[in-house]
């Protein structure tokens, strides 16, 4: 069982996929998504991490054969294994087992959301009101640089580098295996749930709590972006659970 979410575009290149034109996240996700299908079940969580990431490789080079590594499409991946008993994650993904939590998270991520929220504080400073700076963004327009070169950390031992499936080999520092003790409920979940809790419904409550208490995404929820207007949340999401042992 996987949750696999794709990364946001910056890139602009579009490509191919089942007859449709789609974003690189969402390629990366179904080139990996039909890679974990093909998993053998007893592989470890460094086979298995080699395997969705050659096949990653090899359907980007074949559309894109000279692109830069911070344009490579890229997802996140969590998963559980059945006969090891494991949660393997690559990325920012989160998971949690009978109600312990396993967040997901970068270090890019909070330098790139801090600095944005930096510049939206000082537009509300400035007398811009919340419904402007959500539509306009302007924070987001200054992390917009950073944004589009950070894919040059992924997979990388830096002090910025960060776990992506994008096609490189992943190091083993990169790459979560946590081995969980009996029974219990497991859940993943894309980092769109800013928050585990003991349902998918009280969790959708929780988050939707927040969007309310943080629209523009600078405190609680702070982020690389705000809530668009019309938008019920910042990002898309999902949820697996399911019993386990």
């Amino acid at each position: 069982m996987a949750v696999i979410d794709g990364a946001t575009d910056k890139s602009g290149i579009r490509y191919e996929w089942a007859g449709e034109t789609v974003s690189s996240g969402r390629f990366a996700a179904q080139v990996v998504a039909g890679a974990v299908r093909e998993l053998e079940p007893c592989v470890s969580a460094r086979e298995a991490v080699t395997f969705v990431t050659a096949r990653l490789d090899a359907a980007v080079l074949a559309r894109q054969p000279a692109i830069g590594r911070h344009d490579r499409p890229a997802c996140a991946l969590v998963m559980y294994s059945r006969p090891h008993h494991e949660v393997w994650s690559v990325g920012d993904c989160s998971w949690a087992f009978n109600g312990v939590e396993h967040r997901g998270g970068k270090k890019i991520d909070d330098l790139t959301a801090s600095l944005r929220a930096d510049v939206t504080e000082a537009h509300l400073a400035d007398g811009w009101r919340p419904e402007v700076l959500a539509d306009l963004d302007p924070g987001r327009q200054a992390i917009q640089s950073l944004l589009a070169f950070q894919g040059l950390f992924a997979n990388r031992i830096h002090e910025l580098g960060y776990a992506a499936v994008n096609g490189t080999p992943v190091p083993d520092v990169h790459v979560g295996v946590t081995p969980l003790a009996g029974s219990g409920v497991l859940v993943l979940t894309s980092d769109g749930y800013p928050e585990i809790l003991d349902s998918r419904e009280s969790s959708d409550r929780r988050l939707l709590d927040l969007v309310r208490q943080d629209p523009l995404c600078i405190g609680p929820l702070r982020g690389p972006k705000a809530v668009a207007p019309g938008a019920t949340t910042y990002d898309d999401r999902t949820w697996v659970s399911l019993r386990v042992g």
